[in-house]
């Protein structure tokens, strides 16, 4: 009877083992596609779905403004007019917008070419591009982008070789016409630059309005290298403006040397991340905290907290984010609570880019979850 009974516990254990066992299994089943980062934070993210926005080449800029989403982006517009590429979007419901004619904009927006072509072969040096990045809709109904700009092209489009800077557009009339306000940002060059390098300027940028009464441009730095002209340096900084003073020249400070103290024209200049090709922003509702998704150079995306912006003090690199998450450009929307800085639980990242020579546009739904005791 002893062997018997023995045996007859040690079934009794495995059924309960099995059972032990069984919601734990489940529960990992459940969470298939969930991924923890070292910040105590865990996510997941959606399959891709089309979006119509597949023309931006920025990080599109989305406003709500009269229980309206307005959303600005485009491929570039010639500083002499000759084309024009920017894009507004109109709707009530993200999935739902209808794209407007196409923005124009006046005679104020400058010339930046410095060089002249050596030949015919060579056109390109003339050219010339702006484009929107970011909008913000005030409280009389004024749009405000910030106008990019590219210029002094060195090698076409090919290697990136030319020079950037940031300045202020305003339209009064939602959109349709836009006007140049001067330059706010452009890249620090009372310090040299690196041996056999030449200044790439600043540009593709994150635009950022947080609670405290600011807002924020996160904005790529970098240098070309002067015999193969090639991007090979790309770092990201910041500036900031009250938003008492509608982004006007002179009113953005970058962040250096631990606080917002220089001048956003050729101040010095923190880099934030370094090796960072773009980011985008969004203060996170479930979470507490300041997001930052980021690209870096080598197309790996990574993702980082920060819950103080006068102090920067964003969380190192996490690299456990999908390498996929962004084509080229990217930027967050949460379609519940249509604040384009501000995401709960669940919101969306957009994204726009090339793939296999085609400009194509997906969103992928992000879904943030506390990592458990």
């Amino acid at each position: 009877m002893k062997p018997m009974i023995i045996l007859l516990l040690h079934t009794i254990a495995l059924l309960l083992f099995a059972q032990c066992e069984k919601p734990a299994n489940e529960t990992n089943k459940q969470d298939e596609g969930v991924v923890c980062g070292d910040a105590g934070h865990c996510w997941e993210i959606g399959t891709p779905q089309a979006h119509p926005f597949i023309h931006f080449d920025v990080n599109g800029g989305t406003a709500y403004y009269q229980d309206t989403i307005y959303l600005i982006g485009g491929n570039g517009s010639t500083w002499n007019r000759t084309s024009y590429q920017w894009e507004l979007w109109v709707g009530t419901d993200i999935d739902n917008m209808t794209k407007q004619p196409t923005p124009t904009f006046n005679e104020d927006f400058p010339n930046y070419i410095t060089q002249s072509c050596g030949s015919d072969d060579e056109y390109w040096c003339e050219w010339q591009f702006f484009w929107p990045m970011g909008l913000y809709i005030d409280e009389a109904g004024v749009f405000y982008t910030i106008a990019y700009t590219e210029y002094n092209f060195k090698n076409e489009w090919r290697s990136e070789a030319k020079e950037r800077r940031l300045g202020l557009a305003k339209s009064f009339d939602k959109g349709k016409t836009w006007s140049y306000y001067g330059d706010i940002i452009t890249q620090n060059k009372q310090d040299p630059p690196p041996a056999n390098k030449t200044y790439n300027g600043a540009g593709d940028i994150s635009f950022f309005i947080a609670d405290d009464g600011y807002a924020y441009i996160y904005y790529k730095t970098g240098f070309y290298d002067n015999t193969s002209l090639v991007r090979d340096i790309q770092n990201i900084s910041v500036a900031r403006s009250p938003l008492s003073a509608k982004f006007e020249p002179g009113s953005w400070t970058k962040f250096y040397n631990g606080a917002f103290q220089e001048p956003g024209i050729n101040g010095r200049e923190d880099y934030i991340f370094t090796e960072t090709d773009l980011v985008c922003i969004t203060y996170n509702t479930y979470l507490e905290k300041f997001v930052l998704f980021g690209g870096s150079v080598a197309h790996h995306s990574y993702v980082s907290f920060c819950d103080d912006m006068e102090q920067q003090n964003w969380s190192r690199k996490d690299f456990a984010m999908a390498d996929d998450i962004r084509i080229w450009y990217f930027w967050p929307f949460d379609p519940a609570s249509k604040n384009p800085f501000k995401t709960g639980k669940d919101f969306r990242i957009y994204t726009t880019g090339l793939e296999a020579g085609e400009r194509v546009g997906n969103y992928k739904t992000f879904s943030f979850h506390k990592k458990p005791l």
